[in-house]
């Protein structure tokens, strides 16, 4: 009777192990799962900042271009304001 207690309390075990078992192959798919939805996810995102940084550089080496332009054409108005009076003035004097 002894032996025959033992062996079903084993049987009970063995079947909790079983399902524990189960539970755990089910929660290792589900989280293979998701981590492949994860990093699918997370490299279409990446991809999307990438484009928008790459969109953000193109802007900017153009707004630096434009500057460079009006900076050049700045300065060439303000060395041609206080220069010709100046050769002007020395043309006269000569």
């Amino acid at each position: 009777m002894v032996t025959e207690a033992l062996e079903i309390r084993m049987a009970r075990l063995e079947g909790a192990y079983e399902q524990i078992n189960e539970r755990l192959a089910g929660v290792e798919r589900e989280l293979s799962a998701f981590r492949a939805e994860f990093k699918a996810e997370l490299k279409a995102e990446i991809g999307g900042v990438r484009s928008e940084i790459g969109g953000l550089r193109s802007d900017n080496a153009d707004i630096r271009k434009q500057l460079q332009t009006q900076f050049y054409w700045t300065l060439t108005l303000i060395l041609g304001a206080v220069l010709f009076p100046v050769l002007r003035d020395l043309a006269l004097t000569r």
